[in-house]
């Protein structure tokens, strides 16, 4: 079977020759940032070096733009046209640089870690009243020629794929039809979108001061992103799409900052519409962004549902979001990825076995595509000799 065959056999609950052994994050990174350095051949293909499942075709290993069993159509869902650079402005601990795709000032501090990475801190959104959203939106216009594909048009993008990527649509939907591995895309409906326009902070008090101008920005962008990404669903073979910002925003620690009331209040129209578009073009699986609040997810789940679609579940590696613990949530009637963490991986030995167990007694019965999760950002922290060591007690655990 090829990895795509056994990813919609398992989501159906179909019996498949053995459970798939990928990795959908850039392995290459954690390569270069620090296996590296722990005896990992600086030019080697570490999907090969452990043995992954991965894409088989030529072209396609060339450009998958994440790990190498998951595609991620490209259309360009940002402002076009794009904002125009501005340069870097340095203020002590921060400097600042405009984010194109979004005109986003970017606040970053420089970082004191050893691998010399940024972080970011809140940014300065570009629009400060009406005036500035009515200009704001035109660059969101789900017209425009150039977001199918977008690659050629903005020479800063160049870097990210060879020069083999499809030059037409057509070429870039018809491989979507012949590719063995899984092809999904991002959609979003509206709350990334306004956050990026105005900043979280004034979105939070927005929703109950400028209620109506929130709608009306929501409407636009669930319209916009319906509207261009329609010829992708028409025309693009999709085992599943990933709805990634329908759920309300949260502290650090996980608590809710807008009831779930109030937040479908303003994206649960746009929502069903969306999810509506997809059941009309035959797109049956659907993986929402769930919040670890049990009631709202619940209501977005049954949204999915209602729609004639079949949700996927995201789950934790143990505790209260657990593959188990999601089945006693929803009667395991849906399929479920993840299950699976890299902090694990730092752990050791035992943790790795424990973690492997779970994921075969999970898998008995079908239903559920074992993937890492990495929720908390810990990958970079793996020390190679963990990794290899999963790898070996997955494939025999596997019979690989």
């Amino acid at each position: 079977m090829t990895l795509r065959e056994r990813f919609n056999r398992i989501v159906r609950f179909q019996a498949v020759d053995r459970l798939p052994l990928i990795e959908i994050r850039d392995l290459n990174w954690v390569r270069d940032h620090r296996w590296r350095y722990q005896g990992m051949p600086a030019d080697c293909n570490p999907f090969e070096y452990f043995g992954l499942d991965e894409a088989t075709d030529d072209r396609a290993t060339q450009w998958l733009d994440v790990g190498r069993g998951l595609e991620y159509v490209d259309i360009d869902l940002y402002a076009l046209p794009r904002f125009e650079t501005a340069p870097i402005r340095e203020d002590g601990d921060y400097y600042y640089d405009l984010d194109i795709r979004t005109g986003v000032i970017l606040r970053r501090m420089w970082s004191r870690t050893s691998d010399g990475l940024d972080v970011k801190v809140p940014g300065i959104p570009p629009v400060k009243n009406r005036e500035d959203w009515l200009e704001y939106k035109k660059r969101y216009d789900p017209y425009t020629p150039e977001r199918y594909p977008h690659i050629k048009q903005y020479g800063h993008e160049l870097t990210v794929y060879p020069l083999d990527y499809p030059e037409t649509w057509e070429e870039a939907a018809r491989d979507t039809h012949t590719a063995d591995h899984m092809v999904t895309m991002h959609l979003y409906t509206g709350y990334n979108f306004i956050s990026n326009a105005i900043g979280a902070e004034r979105l939070l008090l927005a929703v109950i001061d400028e209620a109506e101008w929130i709608h009306e920005m929501m409407d636009h962008f669930g319209w916009f992103t319906r509207e261009a990404s329609r010829k992708a669903f028409e025309t693009a073979r999709l085992d599943f799409v990933q709805l990634d910002d329908d759920t309300p925003p949260r502290t650090v620690q996980g608590e809710l900052l807008v009831s779930p009331k109030m937040f479908l209040g303003y994206v649960g129209e746009g929502y069903r519409e969306t999810l509506s578009l997809l059941a009309a073009n035959g797109i049956e699986l659907v993986q929402p962004h769930l919040t670890r609040h049990r009631a709202f997810d619940e209501q977005i789940v049954q949204m999915v549902v209602d729609a004639g679609l079949t949700p996927m579940l995201l789950a934790d590696a143990v505790g209260e979001f657990s593959v188990a613990e999601r089945r006693k949530q929803y009667g395991g009637r849906y399929p479920i990825r993840g299950g699976m963490d890299g902090s694990m991986l730092i752990e050791g030995e035992r943790a790795i076995d424990e973690m492997v167990d779970r994921v075969f007694t999970d898998a008995v019965g079908g239903g559920y595509f074992p993937t890492m999760m990495d929720r908390y950002g810990t990958f970079l922290e793996v020390p190679l000799k963990n990794y290899e060591y999963y790898v070996r007690a997955f494939r025999k655990a596997n019979g690989m």
